[in-house]
């Protein structure tokens, strides 16, 4: 074998074995900047009304951005919210002895005790409630495990998020530069 050969084999080996780690690297940016660039095309004569006006393309960058966050984040927050504040209510109504889950498991177990199809059957009335109630927190355990998990990646969420308004920033302020480029 040419020693040219070996040398050209290790040379595209090695240049791919960068790529891949550079793409690996590169990985977390590319759904915000994929993001700002289709946000960017939609909100674009937005951007060019404001700067038609204003004749400042940064106050115009700008003002186009804080209306597209007042569109997306303002519902998006409210939205979670909400879900934050339902998952924790009926968290400590499962956990709360004097809940409405374990009052309607009791209505049920003494319908189903006073009915006379039913009283052949002998229900254990404690047996019932907490049987029941196992099952409405092993349910709750498992949204609210999944809400913890939300939480804890709502900060990778949130480096995103700003990672897309920035680069949304520059691609509606050069964006015809950058298509010209």
């Amino acid at each position: 074998m040419d020693f040219t050969k070996i040398r050209q084999i290790f040379f595209f080996g090695l240049l791919a074995i960068v790529s891949i780690i550079f793409l690996y690297l590169i990985r977390p940016f590319a759904y915000p900047l994929f993001w700002a660039a289709v946000i960017a095309g939609i909100s674009y004569p937005i951007y060019e009304r404001l700067n038609n006006r204003l004749k400042f393309p940064n106050i115009s960058s700008a003002l186009t951005l804080i209306i597209i966050g007042f569109v997306i984040l303002i519902p998006l927050s409210a939205m979670g919210t909400l879900l934050v504040g339902q998952s924790i209510e009926l968290y400590n109504s499962v956990n709360d002895n004097r809940g409405s889950i374990n009052n309607n498991i009791q209505n049920i177990t003494k319908w189903v005790q006073d009915n006379q199809f039913t009283t052949k059957l002998h229900i254990d009335e404690k047996i019932w409630i907490e049987k029941m109630s196992e099952i409405t927190r092993t349910v709750v355990n498992f949204v609210f495990d999944g809400l913890k998990d939300w939480t804890q990646n709502s900060i990778a969420f949130l480096a995103q998020t700003v990672i897309m308004f920035y680069a949304l920033f520059f691609f509606l302020r050069d964006g015809k530069k950058m298509l010209k480029f």
